[in-house]
């Protein structure tokens, strides 16, 4: 899914970074939030702002404590 040297370039402000973690994301995320979100309106507007706290909160990732795809799983079920 992600790599480190990815989460390294998000964690710097890359741009570019920021849009492959999207897209390296993006099928994942919506998987959990369909699961979550009954109202088919409302993904959007709840993967929008996943990835806006994806963003802020990325620097208390830490790998040494687990996977990213757990951390990002936990993240999007408590923003459900």
């Amino acid at each position: 899914m992600v790599n480190t040297t990815l989460i390294d370039s998000v964690k710097s402000g890359n741009q570019v970074a920021f849009k492959n973690m999207y897209q390296s994301c993006i099928r994942y995320v919506y998987s959990i939030v369909k699961r979550y979100v009954s109202n088919e309106s409302d993904h959007q507007d709840v993967i929008q702002e996943i990835f806006a706290r994806i963003f802020l909160s990325i620097h208390s990732f830490d790998e040494n404590k687990g996977e990213f795809k757990f951390w990002l799983r936990r993240l999007v079920i408590n923003q459900c």
